[in-house]
């Protein structure tokens, strides 16, 4: 804690980042990842961004705009999984068209208060899978900003924080947000020409 690894671009909000893809994050402490563009062309499955394990981790001041390709392989752009203390803000995740969440968080076990994903002042924009044009049905399952669990982990306490968001065009599923877990809290967020809900 008192001497924490923090990554951050020369240029915060000028570098790009490209070609291959994915960032995997593991067992970290106190690290902070800020200020990139990550660009590169989506992995052709699973997450292309994840902290697995660890505690007291930053995402911070990134944009996220991957190249999705084909869109029909499941995709999260960014994964917590059993990252304790983590915190995403100042986040600009937008334009996916492939099935899978901008952020998707998981726990296998209960958090402890203040252990839990705290997502706040980011902007989520154009989440566009399954969204059909010009009319007021929109697709189901796969598709949100951010999901909160799913229903094996419903009864786990992941104790998440979710403030001050704004959620613009998010229609790639009914559920904009998907709250499968615990003991979360939400306030403050913005929803934009939404067509989907918490």
């Amino acid at each position: 804690a008192r001497n924490p690894i923090i990554v951050t671009a020369e240029d915060v909000g000028g570098a790009i980042l490209k070609g291959s893809p994915g960032y995997r994050f593991e067992n970290c402490e106190h690290f902070t990842w800020y200020g990139f563009i990550h660009a590169a062309k989506s992995a052709r499955e699973n997450d292309n961004i994840s902290f697995r394990g660890g505690s007291n981790n930053r995402f911070a001041r990134c944009e996220v705009k991957l190249d999705d390709g084909d869109n029909t392989n499941k995709r999260h752009w960014l994964r917590i999984s059993n990252c304790r203390s983590m915190k995403v803000d100042h986040c600009f995740f937008h334009h996916k068209k492939s099935v899978g969440q901008f952020c998707n968080v998981g726990f296998d076990q209960d958090n402890k208060h203040g252990e839990g994903p705290l997502f706040e002042y980011n902007h989520f924009q154009h989440q566009d899978y399954n969204l059909i044009v010009g009319n007021d049905n929109i697709g189901d399952a796969g598709g949100e900003a951010i999901q909160m669990g799913d229903s094996k982990l419903c009864r786990w306490y992941f104790r998440s924080i979710v403030r001050y968001n704004y959620f613009e065009e998010c229609n790639g599923d009914g559920e904009t947000i998907t709250n499968k877990s615990s003991g979360n809290i939400y306030y403050n967020n913005s929803f934009m020409n939404t067509l989907g809900t918490m």
